[in-house]
C-alpha cells in the first residue's frame, strides 16, 4: 500500500508587503515544520495554536483585530497579526478567506496531522 502524502513539498510564504512591492516573510510553512521570522521550528516544538480577537478602542471607535498565537513547548508564544498579512504568491485580501485565515487553518491542520501521526 502506498502512503498518500497530503502536503506538497512546496513552501507557502506568508508575510507583509512593504512599500507595496517588497515582500518580507513572517511565516514559511513546510511539511516538517515552519519558519517564523527566519527561525526554524519543528511541529514537535508546538504545544498549541490559538486564534484570539483583540478588542481595540481608539478615539471612541471599537473594533477587533485577529491575532494568531503559536504556543511552543518552551512557553514562548509566537504572534501573528491579521492586519495586512498576505501570501507571497497572492494579493492582499480581507474577509473570511484572507491569508490570515488560510495560514492559521494550515498551521492547525499540519500540527494536528503531526500529532495524529506521532501518537
Amino acid at each position: 500500500m502506498v502512503e498518500r502524502k497530503i502536503y506538497s513539498n512546496i513552501s507557502k510564504h506568508f508575510g507583509y508587503r512593504h512599500l507595496g512591492f517588497i515582500f518580507r516573510s513572517l511565516v514559511v510553512l513546510q511539511d516538517s515544520g515552519f519558519c517564523y521570522r527566519k527561525k526554524r521550528y519543528s511541529w514537535k516544538n508546538v504545544a498549541g495554536i490559538e486564534v484570539i480577537q483583540k478588542i481595540i478602542r481608539d478615539e471612541g471607535e471599537t473594533y477587533g483585530v485577529g491575532l494568531g498565537e503559536i504556543h511552543l513547548n518552551s512557553g514562548k508564544i509566537l504572534l501573528i497579526k491579521e492586519q495586512g498579512l498576505e501570501r507571497e504568491d497572492g494579493g492582499r485580501e480581507s474577509g473570511f478567506s484572507s491569508a490570515f485565515d488560510e495560514l492559521l487553518f494550515e498551521l492547525k491542520k499540519r500540527h494536528k496531522h503531526y500529532l495524529a501521526k506521532n501518537d
